[in-house]
């Protein structure tokens, strides 16, 4: 995927110059994009490599019970199975800014321990959303 790309989908959408499109490549699945914009502020965008995974309307009803039980996490801007874009659509987010757990780790700014305690505590709040009818 091209930079040139990302930043015409981006500024068609958003219609906001984009100032800089980095590519993350820590990224799994998808194709990862740090972008710029002309107000300074950082967004990910997403690119989905299947046009069945994920399932949007998954993510959206995550996002959802996410702000309901105000659990962090990066709010989804605009997320589309539309292949005006892209062939199998995006999804665009605000950007965290930080460190990643692995990384905290490596540089010694938070123990193994620590990390997986704190992990543990927000996966126990996640895993009180209530989902109807799932399980038994």
């Amino acid at each position: 995927m091209k930079e040139e790309t990302v930043t015409k989908a981006i500024e068609q959408v958003l219609k906001t110059k984009v100032i800089e499109v980095v590519k993350i490549a820590k990224g799994e699945f998808n194709q990862v994009f740090k972008v710029t914009l002309e107000n300074k502020i950082p967004v990910i965008v997403r690119i989905f490599r299947n046009k069945n995974f994920p399932n949007t309307d998954d993510l959206l009803w995550i996002e959802k019970q996410f702000t309901l039980h105000n659990l962090p996490h990066a709010k989804i801007l605009c997320c589309s199975r539309d292949n005006l874009y892209f062939t199998d659509g995006f999804m665009l987010t605000e950007f965290v800014h930080g460190t990643s757990g692995d990384d905290a780790i490596k540089n010694g700014t938070v123990t193994f321990e620590l990390f997986h305690q704190k992990l543990a505590a927000l996966l126990e709040k996640v895993h009180e959303i209530k989902i109807d009818n799932y399980g038994f």
